[in-house]
Formats: C-alpha cells, structure tokens, sequence
C-alpha cells in the first residue's frame, strides 16, 4: 500500500504521522498526541503556532489581494519595509522567501559591490562551523566536506577561517577579499556564540580594509536573542544583513536589510516572482510590530534567562555538560551520541511511557550534534511551559539511562 511518504523525495527523516494542529507552544499530531515544542520549526514560529494578530493580518490580505507580482508595490510590503529600516542602522531592504535566499542575495550583493568600488574584489571570508544553506553560494560558504563530495564543484569565492580567532580572520584577508559573512551564534554549528572582541575586530578590519561586514541574522534575528536583531546585543554595525525564520512568524518571507553605501542593486539585477508578496509581508509586518515592542523584548530576556537556569540546574542534577546560549537561544551539552536519543525519546517514547503525567505528550526537540540539545521555543513561551519542557527532558534521560543499564 502506498502513502503520501512514498511521493517525497527522502531529504529528511520524518516520521510516520502528520501534524494536524497547532496553538502557542504546542502541536498535535494525527493520534492526538500533544507535544509541547521547543523547536518551532527551528525558529520559524516566532509568536508561536497560529498566533492570532499573524492568522487575522493573513486573512485580512488574503480576502483583499494574494498576489500580482513581485514587480508593483502594495501596503503591507512598503510598511514592512519602514519599518524595518526605522527599527536599525539599515537603509534599504530587499525581501526574499527564505533565510538561504537572504545568504545568496547579500553574497550577489557584496559580489557586485566589489566590481562597482574594489577593483573586482570577489571573495569572502566565512567560517569552520557555520552555516549559511543548501543552495550552491550558500553551500559554497559552509563549505561542509560532505556536500563538496557530493554536488563538487561548489562554486569558488570563498575562504574559511577559524571562528573567534582574530589573529587567522586578519590572515585570511588580502587583496581580493569584498567581505566577511559570520553568524553572531552558530546554531547549527552546535550554538557556539561569536566573542564581543572577536566581533569588533571584524568590523575594525572591514573598516581598515574597505570590506563589506555581512552578518546572517536568519535565526538570531526578530527577538531571538532578546534584542530586535543580535548585531544590538554585540555592539557592532554591519552593512549587510540577512534575516529569515522568525520574520514570518511561520510565512516563508525573508530579507537583506543594507546600508546605503553597500546598496548598488540596479534595476533588473535581482528579483524572484514570489519576493516581498502582499500576504506574506502582511504577516510580517504583524509579528515585527509585536516583537519590535521593548516590553515583548525585555520578556525574551527574562524568559530566556529562565530557561538557562532551569537547564543548568537539570544538568548539575543528571550530571550533564555545560549550559550557554543567548536569550532564547540555548544549548545543553550531553554525553556522546545521548542528544540524538533524548529527542527520539522525547518525540516518541515519552507520550506511551506510562507515566500518568506525559500520556500522550512529548516533547519536540533538537540536536544540531549528536552530543548537544538546541532549543529554540516561541518568543511567546511561559516559565510554566519551561518547567514542563524540563520536567519532561528529565523522564526522558532517566529512562533513556534506565534502558542503557538493563541492556547491559
């Protein structure tokens, strides 16, 4: 018997249900087990699951005009857009549909800044445990060894330094560099944060040496770290940033957002038939006037540093590794391999463990690696829900434990 499974191509592991419902911090599936999420679609659900002021802006835009081209204006694109150049440092935007578009699009526009003021100046500078997407610029400034194996040549242009290591950033430049393209915090390289001075000394070089500084902001980015964008937090400017995830609240809409200085697009230069669609930037424009609120932010803070101390404490308890991460941002280090376990578990065995609390509930997780947990809530998240979440992630290590030691 075939299934809906048998007509997708296989570039992910799901499993066998469907995810039917989803409201704040939960989602259920097609049996009706409950599962409270600490992953949002890895940071994709800002407000949570089907937050009200995104479903009525979308509702609202869909009953007036979905679409008619990336090539007119509308409203709710034009508001975003002010919007998000009043809230930073930033003089124009460009809107895309995903954060691996944003990459590439701030990538074209370095590329194009080099041959309009540096002399042809092409490549960039990235980083060993970044992470930028899947297509071919954005694979080629990850430069994973897998994916030069497997879809080689990746384009060239690209130079990898040691992340938060000044002294081999300075050495990796030279005549031909146009810019540097770092994340604030690495979260598929594990959530390892960029050091202030490093930071610093990526600007002081980008100055010194008239380079482009881009940041990829796609998940640090709409409140994540307890400021409106990460660059805040660090006390740097870059020239170029690209934003994603969180900015749809759940709506496939990215962006770049550049200084005036590195805005050389020319008409016909870059476009996409879907980019900065009316519905789409409807949605956004919701959630970023809801995240962009101080109060809503000095939440995320305060939420966030909630979370990092209940994980501490859980892991002084179970004798796990080390708790870090920024705002609502974490990272819990486990034993080898224990990670990838813990999120099965908790996804899977959890909900029909017997214990009476978790009947048919689980917990939806992450592991960026085998030896760590990343979780990546809804800004909108409850220290309740964070108890339950720990409560929850303690059941599963235990049994996980359990089940190791009567196997041996």
């Amino acid at each position: 018997m075939t299934s809906a499974y048998d007509y997708l191509m296989a570039t992910a592991c799901r499993p066998s249900f469907f995810m039917v419902h989803g409201s704040g911090s939960r989602v259920t599936d097609s049996r009706q087990v409950s599962y409270l999420d600490f992953t949002q679609g890895r940071g994709v659900n800002s407000l949570g699951h089907c937050p009200p002021t995104v479903v009525n802006a979308l509702i609202r835009q869909a009953n007036t005009l979905i679409h008619a081209g990336s090539h007119f204006h509308y409203e709710s694109t034009s508001s975003l857009a002010k919007e998000l150049i009043e809230c930073t440092c930033f003089d124009q935007a460009f809107f895309a549909n995903s954060g691996t578009e944003a990459v590439e699009s701030a990538i074209k526009l370095a590329r194009k800044w080099g041959k309009c003021r540096k002399g042809g100046a092409h490549e960039i500078v990235t980083f060993h445990g970044g992470f930028h997407g899947r297509t071919f610029g954005s694979m080629a400034a990850t430069n994973r060894t897998s994916w030069a194996e497997n879809y080689g040549p990746l384009p060239p242009g690209f130079v990898q330094s040691r992340f938060n290591d000044i002294e081999a950033l300075s050495k990796a430049i030279n005549e031909n560099t146009v810019a540097i393209l770092l994340e604030l915090v690495q979260g598929e390289g594990g959530v390892i944060s960029a050091t202030s001075e490093f930071l610093r000394a990526a600007r002081t070089l980008c100055d010194d040496n008239g380079l482009l500084l881009i940041v990829d902001e796609v998940q640090t980015g709409m409140g994540r770290l307890g400021t409106l964008f990460g660059y805040e937090l660090f006390g740097i400017e870059p020239d170029i940033i690209a934003i994603g995830k969180g900015l749809g609240g759940g709506l496939p809409i990215s962006a770049i957002l550049a200084k005036q200085q590195a805005c050389v697009f020319e008409n016909g230069d870059h476009g996409g038939t879907f980019n900065g669609g009316p519905l789409v930037t409807a949605a956004a424009y919701a959630v970023l006037r809801t995240v962009a609120s101080q109060e809503f932010l000095e939440q995320v803070q305060q939420t966030g540093a909630y979370l990092g101390v209940q994980l501490g404490r859980l892991s002084v308890s179970l004798g796990l590794g080390d708790e870090s991460g920024v705002g609502l941002l974490r990272r819990l280090d486990c034993g080898d391999q224990e990670a990838t376990e813990i999120v099965q578990y908790a996804r899977d065995g959890l909900p029909f463990s017997g214990l009476a609390r978790w009947n048919k509930r689980g917990i939806l997780l992450n592991a960026p690696k085998p030896n760590c947990l990343r979780f990546l809530p809804a800004l909108t998240v409850s220290q309740p829900e964070i108890d339950e979440m720990v409560d929850g992630l303690r059941h599963s290590i235990l049994a996980i434990r359990t089940q190791e030691h009567r196997q041996k």
